[in-house]
This record gives structure tokens, sequence and C-alpha cells, in this order.
């Protein structure tokens, strides 16, 4: 009996390598695609050499869009696969760019990125703006596009479906009129139980943040925190796993962490890592951790990875109530805070049980 071929599904992402394989969007493809290659016949269309691929066919293409259409090159491919279905990756504000996807057909948009308030956008001071304003610019813009504008270019697209990657993105963007969708988490929540700090004589308690040197994700705070906890005990460690690639746009941030951490009059107890680890060594360098703090005043991507990393420890992590953080440590071995103050009281009141 001749074997039948498989179906054809199509994802189209910028940027798909290895080196950005533990950085949301790239994870998220890299599981969905997971999801269906045992069914279907998966290819991937990106614009890089250093492409991932196991699993899945990767298809270089030198540019995928002209700005406000898809290149010949993609659409050529695209229809010589005849997919039965096509994923595109896209922050919200893209489905401005509607002639972009206009002609694809089964057409799923996997929205990356929640919506916030202006409440939420006013947690980030003007200085971490002024620093950190790469990052910001889009996110934000994108947040403050009316629903209007969105609704319209969706319903110009044509006939497409969305994929939120959580909850929270899903609320948001259906109040606005936009299709419920569906979900997907590109990890499962670890589930387990809360435990008690038990107090021993000159026990260590060492703290933990890992993640780029970005107040965005509230490193500052992290710094803050240590700093005041160990003004009270004088058993507190700091263990920073600040992973460097050297983008430019991190060399500031970087020089002014470490001169922060050679002014501190705590600066012995300050352990700055800057090697980048793969999910398996980083899962044991920090194991020895009493706790993690990932204070995240505003999530980027919808999904961070470092917090589904964090809650695979099983040790407790300390965050604040953020979009893309909150439901995500909801039912695991975590402390959801406020704010900064609401944050050092909790690990304080958790150090001295």
């Amino acid at each position: 009996m001749k074997k039948q071929k498989k179906n054809k599904i199509v994802f189209i992402i910028f940027g798909f390598s290895k080196k950005n394989l533990r950085s949301q969007p790239w994870y998220t493809v890299n599981k969905l695609s997971e999801k269906y290659v045992s069914k279907y016949d998966v290819n991937i269309f990106t614009d890089v050499n250093n492409n991932y691929s196991s699993k899945y066919n990767i298809i270089k293409i030198n540019k995928l869009f002209n700005f406000f259409f898809p290149t010949n090159e993609l659409i050529k491919k695209i229809e010589s696969l005849n997919p039965k279905k096509i994923f595109v990756v896209i922050g919200s504000h893209e489905i401005l760019l509607f002639t972009r996807y206009k002609n694809f057909k089964n057409l799923n948009l996997i929205i990356g990125n929640n919506r916030f308030k202006i409440n939420e956008i006013l947690r980030v001071n003007f200085y971490d703006f002024f620093k950190e304003f790469k990052l910001l610019i889009i996110p934000i813009f994108a947040s403050l596009i009316p629903g209007f504008f969105l609704r319209l270019g969706f319903n110009l697209i044509g006939n497409s479906k969305i994929l939120y990657l959580s909850k929270e993105a899903q609320t948001r963007y259906s109040k606005l009129g936009l299709p419920n969708g569906n979900i997907f988490m590109p990890l499962k929540k670890i589930q387990c139980k809360k435990k008690i700090f038990s107090k021993l004589k000159n026990k260590k308690i060492i703290l933990t943040y890992f993640g780029p040197p970005l107040n965005l994700r509230g490193l500052d705070i992290v710094m803050n925190a240590f700093e005041t906890l160990s003004k009270i005990k004088n058993n507190i460690f700091l263990n920073l796993y600040v992973r460097n690639k050297k983008e430019d746009y991190l060399k500031n941030r970087m020089l002014n962490l470490e001169k922060k951490i050679n002014k501190s009059n705590f600066k012995n107890k300050i352990n700055l890592d800057t090697n980048y680890y793969s999910h398996k060594s980083l899962q044991k360098k920090i194991k020895q951790s009493t706790l993690i703090i990932l204070p995240f005043k505003i999530t980027i991507s919808d999904t961070p990875l470092v917090i589904y990393e964090a809650t695979y420890t099983k040790i407790p992590l300390f965050v604040l109530n953020t979009p893309g953080v909150t439901e995500n440590v909801k039912g695991t071995n975590s402390y959801i805070c406020k704010n900064q103050k609401d944050l050092i009281s909790k690990i304080l009141k958790y150090i001295s049980e």
C-alpha cells in the first residue's frame, strides 16, 4: 500500500536561530511545531542562516516581507507547498499591516504580546524608559492603538484566526472586539505546594535573579531588596545570573550593574555570573537557592520563559503582579507581590518563619 503524503503546515517567523531558541517567540514556535510534527509536514520560513532544525524543515528566505507585502519568493514557496495551515508570529500592531497577510489562506495569527494598561506602563520610570527605549517603544505603541483600528485591520485581512499565548492577552484583546481565539501555552506549569523555610542558625539565605541586566525585569528591585534585607540579616547572599551575549543595547546596563555592585556595602556577598547557560545548566546552578526573585515591571513578550524556568525548580519564586507573569505562577510555589515594598516584606516574613 502506498504511503499517504502528510498535509503541510507553514510557520513564518523572523530570526528563528539556534542562539535565540530560548527566547520567546522562537521557543513558542518550536513547541507549537512539535505539537504538529507527527501528523503534519512542518515547514518554517525564516530569514537567518544559523537555523535550528531537528524534526522539521527550515526554509531560508532572504527577505520575508517588503513592509506592506510578502516578497515574491515567500509567496511562490508557500504556493508550492499548498499548506493546510499557515502560522505567523506577530505583535498586535502588525494587524494594521493587513496587506502582508491578506492573500494567505488558512491563516493563524500568533499574537505574542500583551496589551498594557496605562497604570502598568507607568511602572517604568523615565530613566528606565530612556535607557531601555528600544525594547519598550513597540509594545507601548501597540498598547495605545485604539481597538477600532485593530478590529478594522483584522477584518481587512479576511478569513483568519488568532492564537493567544496567555488568558490575560485573550481577555484584553477580545474586549476590544478581536476574536476570542484559542490559547497555546509553550510550557506546562509545575504544580507544587508552598514550602516553609526552616530557620537554622548561620544558614545561608541565597537570593537568586536570572535574566538580562534590565530594570524592566526588575533588576533594580532585586538589588534594593538585597540591600534592605542585608541590613536586617547578616546571612543574606545574592546570586545574579545575568546572561551577557554582549548585545549593544545591554552594554551600558551591564556597566551600571557592575558599578552598583562595587559600591554596595555587601559586595562580598554578591556573585555576578555572566555566562550564557542552557536550560539544564541553569537549573543546576540555581537549585541551591533559597528563593528566586523575578519582579518584572512590564513584560515585552506574553509568556516570559524565565518564569517557567523558575517554577520548574520548585524553589519559592517572588514576582510582581504583572500581566504575562501572574497567571503563569498561580498554583505554583510563588508569591505575588503588589510592589517593591510588599515584595521585601513577604521575603522577610518567609525567611523569618
